[in-house]
């Protein structure tokens, strides 16, 4: 279920982008984006025993994009971005994640989430806005600050 819901707001936030070009970042950085990383951090702790983890972050990532493509094809370009940023930023997040696994789980979340959502948001306003450095520093800003809001939540009522 988890694996769906991620799924569904990837399109959604892809749509977002689509109708409404730069402002649907912010759009996507104050409603979609941070519950679609806590998500993923969920799906990490549940595959993280896995052999196969790469492959169906992958396969998760590379459905998102041929849905977006499939359902609007003028999407192509934002499908494209968000399916590069998505496999880059998971590979950053899984690789620090991993490294923490002495940490605490709000430790771990917020590292490796600062450092994904940081490459996510580069590669993914890179591609699809040209490098326009007030877009990045503000949706880093704001999808970082409310997923660290959300992770101290989900923190404070699962230990």
């Amino acid at each position: 279920m988890k694996e769906f819901l991620f799924l569904i707001l990837i399109v959604i936030a892809n749509f977002i982008i689509l109708k409404f070009g730069k402002t649907g970042v912010y759009i996507n950085a104050l409603l979609i984006l941070p519950l679609d990383i806590l998500l993923r951090d969920f799906i990490h702790e549940e595959w993280k025993d896995k052999s196969n983890l790469w492959f169906r972050f992958i396969i998760l990532f590379l459905i998102g994009g041929a849905l977006t493509y499939l359902i609007n094809a003028d999407a192509l370009l934002i499908a494209v971005a968000s399916t590069i940023s998505f496999l880059c930023s998971n590979i950053t997040d899984t690789f620090i994640y991993s490294k923490l696994h002495k940490e605490s789980k709000f430790i771990k979340m917020s590292v490796s989430n600062f450092f994904s959502v940081s490459v996510d948001t580069v590669i993914f306003i890179g591609i699809v806005f040209g490098f326009n450095y007030s877009l990045i520093f503000f949706q880093f800003i704001l999808k970082f600050l409310l997923t660290l809001i959300f992770v101290t939540i989900y923190v404070k009522h699962n230990n």
